[in-house]
């Protein structure tokens, strides 16, 4: 692996997992539930609004065995609460954060 890359994966990251394109009314529960079948799942976080409190539509799902990643990418098209979700292997960041860039006219 490259040391300068800006993407580092340990192994306590190996059952983790983000999920995007979820509805707006997933719960956390209903996402533990769909990815139970794929594999014990130690925590689930749903990322909301920090004011309204709404759902963003993702969050992350941390798997007790890192074989359910694989499990869950193996199938195509995952389909929860009448959307379809992406299901992908979390990343984490290395000392090299994404910049965020802020333009102004």
């Amino acid at each position: 692996m490259d040391p300068h890359s800006s993407h580092t994966t340990s192994k306590q990251d190996d059952g983790k997992m983000f999920i995007g394109g979820l509805s707006w009314d997933t719960s956390k529960k209903d996402l533990t539930e769909y990815l139970s079948r794929f594999g014990e799942v130690v925590d689930c976080t749903m990322k909301t609004h920090p004011v309204t409190g709404r759902s963003r539509g993702f969050g992350f799902v941390h798997f007790k065995d890192a074989a359910s990643v694989d499990k869950v990418l193996k199938l195509k098209e995952h389909k929860l609460d009448g959307k379809l979700i992406d299901p992908k292997r979390a990343k984490a960041w290395g000392r090299n954060p994404p910049k965020r860039f802020l333009w102004v006219d």
